[in-house]
């Protein structure tokens, strides 16, 4: 079965403008100078080590996510800003071999409410539990601790961008997978109503 599937990315965030103002002190140029200078070399490192890490032939398109398909695998490279940031992240079938599986238009499953953390070294992509909401904000701290985000994919930090405001990680068998989370049968297809073994075969699949 041919499947394509589309990400949606839903976002609401709240900008906050922090102002300093400019001060110059001519006793510390010399120390400021320096200090630009080590900055320099250490942006110098990173634009090479981005610059490496995309070097070979890739595809791009930008959006909230910046996301690349480089040698058959997906990299998302996400703004450091919206790390916590609440998303919806769903499927829609767009072609397919057997329409009594799924319909060209319909999202099979319901969209996942995820977020993203990180750590040091992993970028971590997790569902949010919404079930138990309450008004009273003591609840609400109680409940916080009992319904962490389950990890749906622990992925590495392959490389941050040129200014460090961007983290590259990939996310290939997220979506290039038998994620029963982003499955494409649909429960209310015409086979819907039978017993279906599906089988991923990994071979047969790649990513366009």
């Amino acid at each position: 079965m041919n499947k394509n599937k589309l990400i949606v990315l839903t976002l609401i965030l709240l900008f906050g403008v922090l102002y300093c103002p400019a001060t110059t002190i001519e006793i510390n140029i010399f120390k400021k100078k320096k200090k630009t200078e080590t900055t320099n070399d250490s942006t110098q490192v990173k634009k090479n080590k981005y610059d490496e890490f995309f070097k070979g032939e890739h595809e791009t398109v930008n959006g909230m996510f910046t996301i690349h398909k480089m040698k058959g695998k997906l990299y998302f490279e996400m703004p450091v800003e919206l790390f916590g940031c609440e998303m919806l992240i769903g499927s829609t079938v767009t072609e397919i071999s057997d329409n009594s599986d799924a319909i060209i238009g319909s999202k099979p499953v319901a969209p996942l409410h995820v977020y993203f953390t990180k750590t040091d070294t992993y970028v971590q992509l997790r569902q949010i539990n919404a079930r138990y909401i309450t008004m009273n904000q003591n609840i609400d701290q109680a409940l916080e601790k009992s319904k962490i985000g389950v990890i749906l994919k622990n992925a590495k930090i392959e490389v941050y961008n040129n200014d460090s405001t961007k983290v590259v990680f990939e996310m290939t068998d997220f979506f290039v997978s038998d994620n029963k989370k982003m499955t494409t049968f649909d429960e209310n297809s015409l086979n819907g109503s039978y017993e279906r073994n599906a089988i991923f075969k990994n071979d047969c699949s790649y990513l366009t």
